[in-house]
């Protein structure tokens, strides 16, 4: 189902992509998550079609990026997207 659901929000609405992973206090190469992704991500930020911010499954970065990347909201730049170190710190991720 959640490659039907990546397909409809990318291809036909063209809405930018907010991609969590539990169990990571920071995200900062989403690339070297794209094991975890299920084909229709891996072949739409190939192709650069979709537009994804990628964050740690914690409440205030992801509220941060629902409040930022919306329908009317801005789009992240790329399908590989991430926060800064700093932007991690500031949404409280703690950096090992």
């Amino acid at each position: 189902m959640l490659s039907y659901e990546i397909e409809k929000a990318v291809d036909l609405y063209e809405l930018p992509l907010i991609c969590v992973y539990p169990g990571y206090e920071i995200v900062m190469n989403a690339e070297a998550l794209s094991g975890r992704w299920p084909d229709a991500l891996t072949q739409r930020t190939t192709a650069g079609s979709a537009s994804a911010i990628h964050i740690p499954f914690k409440m205030l970065p992801m509220l941060d990026a629902i409040s930022q990347f919306s329908v009317n909201g801005k789009l992240p730049s790329t399908p590989y997207d991430y926060y800064s170190r700093e932007a991690h710190i500031e949404l409280g991720c703690k950096f090992d």
